[in-house]
């Protein structure tokens, strides 16, 4: 519970500062501030195989989240926020934080982004040891709408760097993604989103080097003012070419597939909740990495204004 005091007293006053600023009768509402607070269910955390490392556990997560508008001569800004901490109760030393930091400007039919993102001393899921990691990344992006309503066409490049702990320096990581989505919209209150994608990982470790091509189909929805979802399937494919042979990433291909479905209601204006699931697939030449496991969370969110 001291790291659940201690996000409550950070998390905050942030809200407080980037949200809930004095407003004037003759102000818009161009900003909001949401909290979540959601209980959860992790089976098989480390994401790991058979005869490995692979515990459940119980989880917990909060967060506070919010976006704030400016206008512009010519376009409008936007500053969004995504502070959170998840807390994992069977598993020693689990925990982390998540800090999030997003800006855009659109202008005309073209909009711009950039996001900063952080979680400190992160346990590696992959390894299914107490090996820890600080990861931070910048995505940036670019997107074109058209003229008809929900479709547009947008690139975003992301630099991730993973630096481990003084156990695992040959993991220390630059990984570099590349993509490119369409959207186009079925209804006014249904769009399909297509993405194809390329990710390469250099490592300080040769033999963690991996690279492959990778894409996604999502559907989101608003079927009402008060519903709102989102289904995705993202597969990912990837090989380690600087293994040496006898190593046992040495021709080792992996093949990942991801299935992420969230739904919020709302039933009043500021009250709703919240269910999240994720769900992956690995299938690898590598028996270890030959797993499925998922991610279950649901509670309630309160959004101001």
């Amino acid at each position: 519970m001291k790291r659940l005091s201690y996000a409550l007293s950070v998390l905050l006053p942030i809200a407080s500062l980037v949200g809930l600023g004095p407003l004037t009768a003759a102000e818009e509402r161009d900003w909001w501030v949401e909290f979540e607070a959601m209980p959860g269910y992790s089976n098989n955390y480390f994401f790991r195989g058979e005869g490995a490392n692979a515990p459940d556990t119980n989880l917990f997560s909060l967060y506070v989240l919010g976006e704030k508008e400016w206008k512009a001569a010519k376009g409008k800004f936007t500053l969004d926020f995504d502070l959170g901490l998840v807390q994992v109760f069977d598993i020693d030393n689990a925990d982390y934080y998540d800090f999030n930091l997003g800006g855009a400007y659109k202008r005309g039919t073209r909009k711009y982004t950039v996001d900063l993102s952080a979680r400190p001393n992160q346990v590696f899921e992959e390894e299914g040891t107490p090996t820890f990691y600080d990861l931070t990344a910048i995505e940036v992006g670019i997107r074109q709408n058209f003229a008809q309503p929900g479709m547009w066409l947008g690139f975003k490049y992301e630099f991730e760097n993973q630096d481990f702990d003084r156990f695992a320096e040959l993991r220390d990581a630059q990984v570099d993604t590349f993509a490119l989505s369409f959207r186009y919209p079925l209804s006014p209150k249904y769009g399909l989103r297509a993405t194809i994608l390329y990710e390469s990982k250099d490592a300080d470790g040769p033999r963690f080097n991996n690279r492959g091509p990778g894409g996604a189909l999502a559907l989101e929805g608003q079927p009402s003012d008060s519903i709102h979802l989102f289904l995705r399937y993202k597969y990912r494919s990837r090989d380690f070419p600087d293994a040496l042979e006898g190593d046992r990433n040495f021709e080792r291909d992996d093949r990942l597939s991801d299935i992420v479905f969230n739904i919020t209601w709302r039933f009043t204006s500021h009250w709703g909740v919240r269910f999240e699931s994720f769900i992956r697939d690995g299938s690898s030449t590598r028996p270890d990495r030959n797993y499925t496991g998922s991610r279950f969370y649901g509670g309630i969110v309160y959004r101001i204004p």
